[in-house]
């Protein structure tokens, strides 16, 4: 059905780019055919961050934290001005207000800006022992 079928694309996008799923889906993570996937066990976020970095030996790298788009796994480093998502409808008008520093991906141009969302997630970080600046760059005018 409609779940099968969101798997299939799902399996395929992944074994497309060379990527492997995280799960704690058993069935999808039971199907082997056309990628990878890994079946996350715990339920609490950071047991489940622990569980797949000590599964795939991941190392953190503080200079590249928050510096990866999370719609297309691009760079975000294109440091914009607020003149220059003044006219973005993606930008909301509250954060064009308060916000002075935006990043852009280089990829598929999602606009990014410290918020509770980054805030959040450094948090969530540093509670792992990370040494980790809100920002995911300097901005830098060219």
């Amino acid at each position: 059905g409609r779940r099968a079928a969101f798997q299939n694309r799902l399996i395929e996008a992944a074994a497309a780019d060379g990527r492997i799923i995280l799960t704690r889906d058993r069935t999808l993570a039971a199907r082997r055919h056309g990628g990878g996937s890994f079946f996350v066990d715990d339920c609490d976020p950071k047991q489940q961050l622990e569980q797949v970095v000590e599964h795939f030996g991941l190392v953190f790298d503080k200079g590249d934290m928050l510096t990866r788009c999370s719609v297309c796994n691009g760079l975000v480093v294109e440091c914009l001005s607020p003149e220059q998502v003044a006219g973005d409808p993606r930008v909301p008008a509250h954060v064009k207000a308060t916000v002075d520093r935006f990043w852009a991906c280089d990829t598929c141009a999602k606009v990014y800006w410290v918020g509770p969302k980054s805030t959040n997630a450094v948090k969530f970080l540093q509670q792992l022992g990370e040494d980790v600046a809100p920002q995911p760059t300097d901005c830098v005018s060219e």
